[in-house]
């Protein structure tokens, strides 16, 4: 994660500030996201049924497919804002 968001321009990052937020949201206490853990940061809680269409939803492509790049860039985006929220709770 650290990597993927200072490759991405958010270089401020700390390595403790990923683990904190992986921690987090690890409902397996594995110190890793699994792909469930994963949608929980990325869809919104407040809107179920798009959360349910996304998770029924089958993944087109194949392994080793680049996501786009403006994909890319909001993710990114998302990562560091729940860091950012997670820096304003402390």
């Amino acid at each position: 994660m650290l990597r993927f968001l200072r490759q991405t321009g958010f270089n401020e990052t700390h390595e403790s500030e990923c683990q904190q937020l992986i921690s987090y949201f690890d409902n397996g206490n594995s110190g890793t996201l699994s792909y469930d853990d994963f949608l929980q940061i990325i869809l919104p809680c407040d809107a179920p049924q798009l959360r349910q269409l996304v998770i029924k939803k089958q993944n087109l492509g194949r392994t080793g497919d680049w996501i786009d790049i403006a994909v890319e860039n909001e993710l990114a985006l998302l990562l560091y804002k729940e860091i950012v929220f997670s820096r304003q709770l402390e």
